[in-house]
């Protein structure tokens, strides 16, 4: 009888980052975070989405979600 191995599976966590407290709606799947962030400008909610591969942080500038390397 053959033994198959378990696939190994990563689970990433939502990077840190200051976002977390101008945004909502906030999703992360695979390496991609979306969030609805506000603009610091205009107060209005724009929708974000950001590939956090190689992120260490996230910021939300005016509405943007943006890499912090």
């Amino acid at each position: 009888v053959a033994v198959e191995e378990p696939e190994t599976v990563v689970v990433m966590e939502a990077p840190v980052g200051t976002y977390i407290a101008t945004c909502q709606n906030i999703t992360f799947e695979g390496t991609t975070l979306t969030a609805d962030c506000a603009n610091a400008d205009t107060g209005d909610l724009v929708s974000s989405t950001l590939d956090v591969a190689v992120c260490q942080a996230v910021e939300n500038l005016n509405g943007v979600l943006t890499c912090v390397e």
